[in-house]
């Protein structure tokens, strides 16, 4: 079992406290302490505390995280920043046999790091947001592209009876999409 400090993955600013079990098999009752100043954590807007009603995780399989928001790094290295601090992590292996142990945490290992570009999924999300935006600008015979109501499709469906069409299939979609891309005039998109 390990407790360390961590980017989160998808925003560089801010910082999760994770418990991670490195060891052999899985663990029980995982509860964790942190031996510092409450007064410093609250200082530092740090989200976690040592709060007395919180239950332990009851059980933490191998290779697993257990991981929380702490806080974000411009409060936390606001000077003075965080002080390094303790925390002690303890629990039960599958025989029953209590463990615990302490790691020395710093944010101080923030300090000056930066994150490079976007994540993937921030990145597509922006692209479908452009094209969404794009799309809905795009002129349709004089007017703006509006939803129309199904219409029946002349092929027959599974039972033997003719079913709604959408509007848009999602490969005229695509199509009109990749028309776009390659700046060549977009088919149109007509049901």
């Amino acid at each position: 079992m390990v407790a360390y400090l961590a980017n989160h993955p998808h925003h560089w600013d801010l910082i999760r406290f994770v418990i991670s079990n490195v060891g052999r098999g899985a663990a029980r009752n995982v509860s964790f302490r942190f031996l510092t100043s409450e007064t410093d954590f609250e200082t530092h807007g740090v989200s976690v505390s040592n709060t007395p009603d919180r239950r332990p995780l009851g059980f933490l399989p191998q290779g697993e995280t257990y991981a929380v928001f702490f806080g974000a790094v411009d409060r936390l290295l606001a000077k003075p920043r965080l002080r390094p601090f303790q925390v002690a992590v303890s629990y039960q292996d599958l025989d029953g046999r209590p463990r615990s142990e302490k790691f020395l945490l710093d944010v101080g290992q923030f300090e000056g790091s930066r994150s490079l570009g976007a994540p993937p999924e921030q990145e597509m999300a922006e692209s479908l947001k452009m094209i969404a935006d794009h799309l809905r600008q795009v002129p349709s015979g004089g007017r703006s592209l509006r939803q129309v109501p199904p219409k029946t499709d002349p092929e027959v469906s599974a039972t033997g009876q003719a079913g709604p069409r959408a509007p848009f299939t999602t490969r005229r979609i695509c199509s009109f999409v990749q028309g776009l891309m390659t700046k060549s005039a977009a088919p149109a998109l007509r049901p």
